[in-house]
């Protein structure tokens, strides 16, 4: 009798351990399929692939250009970097008038001086430097060539980046805009006026756009 009894309270037991072990089957929480995903080990071949895929660069904005305050103007008491200035004398034949010069007796000649005030701006890395102009006005006789620095009358002149503006500028706009790019690291401003004419140049750059990689 006491051994029947053992025996149901063993078997009893042994039912209630499968119990629960169903039961804890049944509560657990399945494996996704992208968490098997993660913790299958990589193949052989996949490891070679993984290895000549190149590192990619941490996410950084490229730099088209930055903005930088400057003054730059004719009037050189409102400029942040001075100009060179070189008086020339040119000399035009008219071939319309057929009155003498009274001064040296030679038929149509024409002397006229003329200015040529130049600002250089660099910035070590550059890639371009745009300008913009405050206000631009140039009178009769004048005009503005901006160009990369290279010497127009030197050997290397090839690709040289030069284009000039008279009157009220770009557009006719006659202020606050933008210059054509100019590439590369260095920008020239060359104002060459008459000699009569060169203090009623106005034009003052107010900013820089330098653009880096």
């Amino acid at each position: 009798m006491k051994t029947k009894v053992k025996t149901i309270l063993l078997l009893f037991l042994f039912l209630q351990l499968i119990s629960l072990q169903q039961l804890a089957i049944a509560n657990a929480e399945p494996i996704k399929t992208d968490d098997r995903q993660k913790i299958q080990p990589l193949s052989s071949s996949e490891e070679t692939i993984m290895e000549s895929v190149p590192q990619q660069r941490p996410n950084k904005p490229l730099q088209v250009g930055t903005e930088y305050p400057i003054r730059i103007s004719n009037d050189e008491t409102k400029s942040d970097i001075q100009p060179t200035i070189e008086d020339i004398l040119t000399n035009n034949n008219d071939n319309d008038n057929d009155n003498e010069n009274e001064n040296d007796g030679n038929k149509n000649k024409i002397d006229t001086a003329k200015v040529i005030k130049t600002y250089t701006f660099s910035s070590v890395g550059a890639t371009y430097i745009s300008i913009h102009f405050q206000t631009f006005n140039l009178p009769d006789g004048c005009y503005l060539e901006i160009s990369d620095g290279r010497n127009n009358g030197s050997d290397n002149v090839n690709g040289r980046q030069s284009y000039i503006m008279q009157g009220l500028g770009r557009h006719s706009l006659g202020g606050n805009f933008w210059a054509r790019n100019i590439s590369g690291d260095t920008v020239q401003l060359s104002l060459t006026c008459d000699k009569n004419v060169i203090e009623k140049a106005i034009y003052e750059v107010d900013k820089l756009a330098i653009g880096k990689l």
